[in-house]
């Protein structure tokens, strides 16, 4: 019976560890998509904060030309967007109906004043993303093999669209780092289970071999 046990130790240890690893993944996965949902809640709180500042300006003048703004309502709009989570090295921008940056982002990132003419085809996708009708995220990599996350969000009232984008790396750390710590612990834990109940077997088994063994 003792050598069955410890023959079935080993296949418990790796079933444990096969558990562990579903549960990790599962985890990871609710945890992530919380981070992304609120994302996009903040994106949907910018979006209306632009929304209601359109509005207040036509109101007080004529409609608003997004391509030739004054340097005052940009700044205005860029303060609106600076609520987005955008990270360390993050950024936002707010396109036109057509395409055209209002708020464009880094040089390095937007490369043309309009995104369909981005020579990236996932950025000419985000832009149809940011001035389509629904809200959400869109996950791509880049040309110099950075994985990225784009959040974005249609600006109520108008044909304009706003977006955060944020590294993958960077957006998840915070998630991969803790279920890392807390995988390596329960690991760890596992395994010492595992070596006490050996242990014991051991000790069991000895004892009995001992016991069987005849007297001198």
């Amino acid at each position: 019976m003792r050598e069955k046990l410890f023959f079935i130790l080993p296949i418990v240890l790796l079933g444990l560890l096969l558990e562990l690893g579903i549960v990790y993944h599962l985890l990871g996965t609710a945890m992530e998509k919380v981070i992304l949902d609120d994302a996009i809640n903040r994106a949907e709180a910018a979006g209306d904060r632009v929304a209601a500042w359109v509005e207040l300006k036509k109101r007080d003048a004529a409609p608003l030309n997004p391509t030739a703004m004054t340097a005052e309502d940009r700044q205005s709009l860029q303060r609106l967007l600076d609520s987005l989570w955008l990270g360390d090295n993050g950024f936002s921008c707010l396109l036109a109906g057509d395409g055209r940056y209002i708020i464009a982002p880094p040089s390095s990132a937007a490369e043309t004043d309009n995104i369909f003419r981005h020579p990236d085809p996932a950025f000419n996708d985000l832009g149809r993303r940011m001035l389509s009708s629904k809200a959400g995220f869109y996950r791509w990599q880049d040309k110099a093999g950075q994985h990225l996350i784009g959040i974005h969000y249609p600006v109520a009232g108008t044909n304009w669209g706003l977006a955060a984008v944020m590294p993958e790396q960077e957006v998840f750390a915070p998630v991969r780092g803790t279920l890392a710590l807390l995988l390596a612990s329960t690991v760890i834990l596992a395994l010492f289970t595992a070596g006490g109940i050996g242990f014991i077997l051991f000790l069991a088994h000895s004892g009995s071999a001992a016991e069987k063994a005849p007297l001198s």
